[in-house]
């Protein structure tokens, strides 16, 4: 992300909550800036918006972040699904590899995958398959 790009999410969260004028310094921005500056422009926007929507005060770096690259939880029990009764272990997979995933190429899986998604509701076939798979299938 630009520095410039950064400075407008940033200025529009500090104008909108109302005590972080008062306790926000510029030593803290330049923090902010450090941990949250490899997060492409549109993701930034994005979470800024989300921040504004769903947090009560000023977001930390943490809330940030998620905001712009999500978290998620997964399965590490590859036999999870033959003990449904139990709660099988997960492992929580931080915004920070979140964004390290897109950084290195993995956006382009990720929106492939909602497109896949998004066709099969739109199909209505209620499958989740790739493509390829489903031209084969024809």
């Amino acid at each position: 992300m630009t520095r410039e790009i950064f400075n407008q999410g940033f200025a529009t969260l500090f104008n909108a909550y109302t005590y972080s004028q008062e306790r926000m310094t510029t030593e803290a921005e330049e923090v902010y800036w450090m941990m949250l500056k490899d997060i492409p422009d549109d993701l930034w926007l994005k979470g800024v918006k989300g921040c504004l929507a769903n947090c009560k005060f000023f977001p930390s770096i943490h809330e940030l972040g998620t905001a712009c690259c999500g978290e998620r939880e997964i399965v590490t029990d590859p036999f999870a699904h033959l003990t449904p009764w139990i709660k099988p272990p997960t492992k929580t997979i931080t915004w920070q590899e979140n964004l390290e995933c897109i950084l290195i190429g993995g956006r382009k899986a990720i929106e492939a995958r909602k497109l896949v998604v998004a066709q099969a509701a739109r199909d209505g076939a209620g499958e989740w398959e790739l493509p390829e798979v489903r031209a084969a299938r024809k």
